[in-house]
């Protein structure tokens, strides 16, 4: 199965958010609540810092709507690792991996995240293209498969034709603030007008 996935967080080049995460996230965990842990980050900064990377929102916009020509399954997803129940069950993975971080963090016990869904799916991945942004490097864990031949890690400059069996966009609201999740929101208007037209139905695994 080829798979598409892309995440939202793709688009942000500076984590602003995770300077704080070992005061917020344990109380995130806690109470889940993405609205109330971004209000509590916008206490410990600056907003108007907040940016994104327009060119690498319209090239994950292109890169959608050109693999739904190929009438791929397509899943909107909250967190990452909602993924994985879509992909457990099959074999010879070829992944591209739109993402700030490249989620193939080791885990104990089979722990599933955000940051662990390839790891915990590695066995069964063909190869796995990691396209990372431009501060990647700077964020998230140790890549913890680097120098496996099944990884490839690449810029969107580098990224070639690729035709998905399966699409899964991603928002990660812990990891994207609300200001920006209207792109999330736009693939999915998009894919329910290519899809369903008047319809405005949505094979979606999560809704926002």
């Amino acid at each position: 199965m080829k798979v598409l996935s892309i995440d939202i967080d793709f688009i942000v080049e500076d984590f602003h958010n995770e300077r704080f995460d070992n005061d917020l996230m344990p109380w995130f965990k806690e109470s889940h609540n993405s609205w109330d842990y971004w209000r509590n980050v916008e206490y410990r900064m600056d907003t108007n810092k907040l940016n994104f990377n327009k060119g690498s929102f319209e090239f994950i916009e292109r890169v959608f709507k050109q693999s739904l020509t190929l009438d791929p399954q397509v899943v909107f997803i909250l967190d990452h690792h909602d993924i994985y129940q879509f992909l457990k069950d099959e074999e010879e993975l070829e992944v591209v991996n739109f993402d700030a971080h490249h989620d193939i963090v080791t885990v104990d016990n089979n722990m599933l995240h955000e940051g662990s869904w390839g790891y915990l799916l590695w066995d069964k991945v063909k190869s796995w293209t990691w396209v990372k942004n431009k501060t990647s490097n700077n964020s998230g864990s140790k890549i913890v498969k680097k120098g496996d031949p099944k990884l490839k890690i690449i810029s969107k400059e580098e990224f070639q034709v690729f035709e998905p069996d399966f699409i899964a966009v991603c928002l990660s609201p812990t990891y994207i603030h609300p200001k920006f999740w209207w792109m999330y929101n736009q693939l999915k208007d998009f894919y329910n007008d290519y899809k369903y037209g008047s319809e405005r139905k949505i094979n979606s695994a999560n809704t926002v």
